[in-house]
């Protein structure tokens, strides 16, 4: 069989598997175990692989600059930070009062349209991921003004995920430009 343990992996390849299998441990266990309270923000999972993985020297100077694609993390990142901003910033409550106003007394199919149309237009501009953050709270509360809040955000959330048409407008399209 050969490798460590005789399971045919040798010793960087079980190290990979097991910080692997604890980030992912990690993240699925975090609310459950009250990790926020010890570690902060479930984003440090995330980075304990990259030390170990550094520390250890399964990568080096040459994977930090050349093979981790820093400008798909950055637009990522930008994305998250814009819709923390319009969140904390208010601006997500005078836009859903804005759409509630303008739906008043819509029928749902036009509700629909609408929603959808600029939400495909929206996911296209920044990525769908962040589209999603920003969007969803306020067409929960338009769904809930025409009485179908789930309806209205799985189809927000399908044409949010359709969107593609720049770079930024999902990570494969981000990753595949940078």
């Amino acid at each position: 069989r050969g490798g460590v343990l005789g399971c045919g992996l040798n010793a960087e390849q079980l190290v990979t598997l097991a910080v692997t299998a604890g980030t992912i441990g990690a993240w699925s266990c975090w609310k459950p175990l009250g990790l926020d309270a010890v570690f902060g923000s479930m984003g440090v999972a995330g980075i304990v692989p990259v030390a170990l993985f550094f520390s250890l020297g399964l990568l080096d100077s040459r994977d930090f600059n050349r093979a981790i694609n820093w400008s798909v993390l950055i637009l990522i990142g930008g994305g998250l930070a814009l819709g923390h901003l319009m969140e904390r910033s208010h601006l997500l409550d005078i836009i859903s009062s804005a759409m509630r106003q303008a739906l008043d007394g819509r029928g749902l199919w036009t509700v629909l349209a609408i929603v959808s149309s600029v939400m495909s237009v929206f996911s296209n501009f920044v990525s769908s991921v962040v589209a999603a953050v920003i969007t969803l709270p306020v067409i929960a509360q338009v769904g809930k003004q025409v009485g179908f809040p789930g309806g209205l955000i799985i189809a927000s959330t399908v044409v949010s995920t359709a969107a593609m048409a720049l770079p930024v407008s999902s990570f494969p399209n981000a990753n595949s430009f940078a």
